[in-house]
């Protein structure tokens, strides 16, 4: 059975979800886990939160094709299992890519969801949203397209970051563009790549939404 089809029950503490790297004298790099697959996972209380549980399960009320592709996220309390929010997401083939980061700066964890969108020979594209737990729903306070591509086999996508800004904060989300090699490719459109090399977000505290940040070099 593939990994992403296994359930894992892990019991974490919050220094582990985060762990910290000095890329630079202004800058820490942020490298939380990854979670690829459903998953229960407890996380205990910190200073500015309660503790939690988080179960990513697949979604038995859907009835349609394509089953595997379909997810609840909920969030629970630690003791009782009593749900306190959740939210359904879709990716193709069962493959996503959940990360917790804080991103708001209030000692909140954030929900960074990669997810798939399509299916066939060189038809995924890969979205990333941000989602903030609102009450009992996720609010989403971030939607881009991070992959996709521009000729058979031949992908664009941007690998991610995230750095604390000054020591300090805030917290921004970095993409850096990649792609296939295409030289002396006939049979693709490399106009399709994105313009934009690299990407920073951080949140906006008066919009309450995750906004382009200015690169300086």
């Amino acid at each position: 059975m593939k990994l992403m089809r296994m359930v894992f029950v892990v019991f974490i503490i919050a220094f582990i979800i985060i762990t910290y790297g000095i890329s630079s004298s202004s800058e820490k790099i942020i490298k939380p886990i990854s979670i690829l697959g459903p998953s229960t996972i407890k996380f205990p209380a910190t200073e500015r939160r309660p503790g939690f549980t988080l179960e990513i399960s697949e979604d038995c009320c859907y009835k349609g094709s394509w089953p595997e592709d379909h997810f609840l996220l909920q969030i629970k309390e630690p003791e009782d299992s009593n749900t306190l929010a959740e939210t359904r997401f879709i990716s193709s083939y069962g493959d996503f890519d959940l990360q917790l980061v804080d991103v708001t700066g209030d000692g909140i964890e954030e929900f960074i969801l990669v997810w798939g969108k399509g299916r066939g020979t060189s038809a995924r594209q890969e979205h990333l949203s941000v989602l903030m737990q609102s009450g009992k729903i996720f609010k989403p306070i971030l939607e881009i397209l991070v992959s996709d591509y521009f000729g058979s086999g031949l992908a664009w996508w941007y690998d991610r970051e995230f750095k604390i800004i000054d020591n300090k904060g805030p917290i921004a989300l970095r993409l850096d563009l990649k792609n296939s090699p295409f030289k002396g490719c006939d049979l693709c459109s490399p106009s399709l790549i994105p313009k934009e090399k690299t990407k920073e977000f951080v949140f906006d505290t008066e919009k309450k939404v995750m906004v382009p940040r200015t690169i300086v070099k």
